[in-house]
């Protein structure tokens, strides 16, 4: 059984035997981007790193690179206040750049 680690903190299981500490964050983002993580106890996961030999086995990428993932504003409204002016504004989000920039 590994040492304890913080509650903001796991180990990661890397490749070739390697561990590291990160933050809760960083595990999340990882579940969230579809990477391949083995929970092995709540505090602990184990990376597995995906291998592509051939370009046909890239065809499940393409499909989640054309599916949107999120919306491309932040919710609600967000007022500037500069002086004696207010500016409403929606904040867009990160997936809404990369459609901008995808598109521009």
């Amino acid at each position: 059984m590994s040492a304890p680690c913080p509650l903001n903190s796991c180990v990661l299981h890397t490749d070739h035997g390697r561990k590291r500490f990160v933050k809760r964050k960083q595990i999340q983002e990882l579940l969230a981007s579809g990477a391949q993580l083995e929970q092995l106890s709540p505090n602990e996961y184990r990376y597995r790193p995906q291998t592509f030999h051939a370009f046909a086995d890239l065809a499940p990428l393409q499909q989640q690179i054309q599916q949107p993932a999120g919306k491309p504003y932040l919710p609600g409204t967000f007022i500037f206040q500069l002086g004696q002016k207010r500016i409403f504004e929606r904040l867009e989000s990160e997936f809404g750049l990369a459609m901008r920039l995808a598109t521009a």
